[in-house]
């Protein structure tokens, strides 16, 4: 007889737009061939968990790079700070402006989070 193992995991979210229920964040399971991987994506209509796989950061903005091909980026103008998210398998390529109060709101996750983290420092960046 084998002993049983449950898995616990400690979720941290940080909202991206509450409206279309987008969320990034930080959970305990990480895929050992992606060491971003307990960075996560939340679709909330889908209700799913989607690892970081990839992730570039250029003069332009960040580009996050999700399984299933889901692209998330963000950049910032004159205007405030966009993000486009592109998701092929529900034919969604959407590029909004990010709620002005979560901006505001938006902190650090601080913990196994270093590439989701440059969204508050993108969001805080003197132009």
């Amino acid at each position: 007889m084998g002993n049983k193992v449950t898995h616990q995991s400690l979720t941290f979210d940080r909202v991206i737009d509450g409206d279309s229920g987008i969320y990034v964040g930080v959970n305990g399971f990480q895929d050992p061939d992606y060491p971003m991987s307990k960075q996560k994506l939340l679709i909330q209509d889908e209700n799913q968990y989607r690892k970081l796989k990839f992730f570039t950061k250029t003069e332009s903005g960040l580009t996050y790079e999700f399984e299933d091909n889901v692209i998330l980026r963000f950049y910032k103008n004159n205007d405030g700070v966009y993000y486009n998210l592109k998701h092929p398998n529900k034919k969604i390529d959407e590029t909004k402006l990010m709620n002005k109060t979560v901006r505001e709101w938006y902190k650090k996750i601080e913990f196994n989070s270093n590439e989701l983290d440059q969204i508050y420092d993108l969001i805080n960046q003197k132009k």
